[in-house]
């Protein structure tokens, strides 16, 4: 047999050196590319925590603030309520009386854009005005669900009065007992005074906010 030349050895040893070059530096950049990825993912799961934890916050924080807004109408229509059975049973039911206990209350609040009492198929409605609102008294009425009817402050849908575009948000108490069963105490406080929180906050552009009820 002939003996492999000099030259020959050296050449086979150069492309077995190649070889493991070539492979270690396969080897190396696929740890690379893993460990890019690897940092990618947890950088992405960073992003989302931090987003989520943001989301959290931004609700709690509105939350609060809607709470303290509705405080106030709440607290109109425990003082329309006080008032209501301090008077006589016959006056209590006198839509002029109503209507002169619903603009007392009116005064101070600068939130609820109307109070109404309904008692029976009765029912007085003013403004933020303290003007009477005859033909918005019907269509004001808030639809309550049978499901929170032993709460003591309830929540109505969201409704529309005719000729405005403004949404509404309901909140009710029960009335005194003299008014008859069924008959509540009411404000509708405009939704956009509640969601006008968000804007306070550092929310993200294009981020939504919905108010249900």
């Amino acid at each position: 047999m002939t003996a492999a030349s000099p030259g020959s050895r050296h050449a086979a040893y150069i492309a077995a050196r190649y070889r493991n070059a070539s492979l270690v530096l396969a080897l190396a950049v696929a740890l690379l590319a893993g460990t890019a990825v690897w940092l990618v993912v947890q950088a992405r799961i960073e992003v989302w925590d931090d987003a989520r934890h943001n989301q959290q916050d931004v609700a709690l924080a509105m939350q609060s603030t809607i709470s303290a807004l509705l405080a106030q109408s709440i607290m109109s229509l425990e003082g329309i309520r006080s008032d209501l059975a301090a008077a006589p049973a016959a006056s209590a039911l006198d839509r002029a009386t109503q209507l002169r206990i619903l603009r007392e209350a009116q005064r101070f609040d600068p939130l609820s854009a109307y109070l109404g009492v309904r008692a029976g198929a009765s029912v007085a409605l003013v403004d933020s005005q303290g003007r009477a609102q005859d033909p918005l008294a019907l269509r004001s009425l808030p639809v309550l669900s049978a499901a929170d009817a032993g709460e003591h402050v309830r929540f109505g849908a969201l409704l529309q009065l005719r000729g405005d575009a403004a949404w509404y948000l309901p909140v009710a108490i029960a009335a005194p007992r003299a008014l008859g069963d069924g008959a509540v105490v009411y404000a509708l406080v405009p939704a956009r005074r509640l969601l006008g929180a968000a804007a306070s906050l550092k929310v993200l552009p294009g981020s939504l906010v919905t108010l249900f009820t």
